[in-house]
This record gives C-alpha cells, sequence and structure tokens, in this order.
C-alpha cells in the first residue's frame, strides 16, 4: 500500500507541479521495499534517513537504545546505491557518555560509509525521562533556555544541552565547530575528493584531515 501511495505522490507531482517538496519519516528497520519507496520518491524528496542518533556504544546503552547491526547497514547502503538513493542519518549532540572524540569518530564513520550527516542539538522535553532531576544529575545534564530558530509567529524555546559529565561547554562548542567544518566543506562537495583521496591514498583520517582544515580556517 505505502509503495503505490508513493508512486500515486509522484504521478500528482508529474502532473499538477505540486507537491514540489516531501518529506517522511521511515521505518527504522529498513527493508529493501522501503528503500523502493525512497526510490520512488527519490525527485521529490530530499533523501533516504536511517535512524542512529549515535555511534557511541555507551551512549546507546545510556538512552536505551539499540542501533542496527553493521551488516545490516551495509546491506541497506547496498540496496541504496543500487537504487540512486542519497542516505543521510541524524546524529544528536549532547547524549549521555558522549565524548568530543567519539562524536569526531561517529561523523568519520558515517563519511566513510558515504552517509551524510545531520546533526540536531539535544533538546530535554518536559515529562521525559532525560528531564527527570535523578537522570540529569546522573549525567551531568546542562541545559540553556533557547528560543527555536524557526516558528515566525509565536516564540518557542526549548532546553537544550551545553555540557554533561563527559563533554565539558567548551568542548561542546568545538563539536559544533566539527559540526560546522565537515558539513559545510565535505556534505556540500568542497573537499569530500580531496578528503577522500587523501584517506585513501596517503591514510589521512578524516578527523585529522578536518581537524586541520578548521584550524587553517581559524589562522587564516
Amino acid at each position: 500500500r505505502d509503495l503505490r501511495i508513493a508512486e500515486h505522490i509522484v504521478s500528482t507531482n508529474k502532473q499538477f507541479g505540486y507537491p514540489k517538496m516531501f518529506d517522511t519519516n521511515y521505518n527504522k528497520n529498513n527493508s529493501e521495499l522501503v528503500l523502493q519507496i525512497a526510490n520512488t520518491l527519490s525527485t521529490i524528496n530530499r533523501r533516504f534517513t536511517v535512524a542512529l542518533q549515535s555511534t557511541h556504544e555507551p551512549t546507546l546503552n545510556a538512552i536505551k537504545r539499540g542501533n542496527l547491526e553493521t551488516s545490516d547497514l551495509d546491506k541497506i547502503l547496498e540496496i541504496a546505491k543500487r537504487n540512486n538513493v542519497v542516505v543521510s542519518t541524524e546524529l544528536i549532540t549532547g547524549l549521555p557518555l558522549e565524548t568530543l572524540d567519539s562524536w569526531k569518530q561517529g561523523i568519520a564513520t558515517m563519511i566513510e560509509k558515504g552517509i551524510m550527516v545531520e546533526a540536531l542539538p539535544l533538546s530535554l522535553l518536559e515529562n521525559s525521562e532525560m528531564n527527570d532531576p535523578a537522570y540529569r544529575a546522573k549525567y551531568g545534564m546542562i541545559t540553556h533556555n533557547s528560543e527555536l530558530p524557526f516558528g515566525s509567529y509565536v516564540p518557542e524555546y526549548q532546553d537544550v544541552i551545553t555540557s554533561t559529565s563527559t563533554i565539558s561547554h567548551e568542548e561542546m562548542a568545538e563539536l559544533w565547530m566539527f559540526n560546522w567544518i565537515t558539513n559545510s566543506m565535505h556534505s556540500l562537495g568542497f573537499t569530500h575528493l580531496i578528503s577522500r583521496y587523501m584517506h585513501d591514498h596517503h591514510g589521512i583520517s578524516y578527523i585529522d584531515f578536518y581537524d586541520q582544515l578548521l584550524t587553517d580556517f581559524r589562522n587564516d
């Protein structure tokens, strides 16, 4: 049924020009059928998203989450490549037990696999387990009440993580700078071929490449 719905949406776009863009959330346990749907929507859908949040095992245990096995993820990437589907994932900054080093390694792993990364800040919602005072104290979660950047009619605010027991405020700032350099330079295509060449032929890790590039930008 879902595949037929996707086909109808694309048909409507071709006939009337609308919807111009279509975005959706996909089943976490992605199957070949899900990728067929993503391929069908590829002309109007931004990309196919694999749900991960973090690649750091202690963090996944702390948030009671299990990711896809590496073999399953690789299978999805193989099917996606065969169907010309761009794959992305969303990683969440500020999760319990995540460190600056583990975060950078997670970004590097995604780059190696050809997965686009969208980094999102962890916000603590009312009545969520993470917002429980005991949970926040356990993982040293410090927040800042920040206005949401979207919503032009009524101002909305959220408690965004600025530091935890395993990542300081300064390291969090550095983490976001690493997100900026990898997203703006690698994901947008300015340095992805250069970094891949240096990685494959000279053994320079993606972390070292983008750390050095960020240093050069700061010193320029």
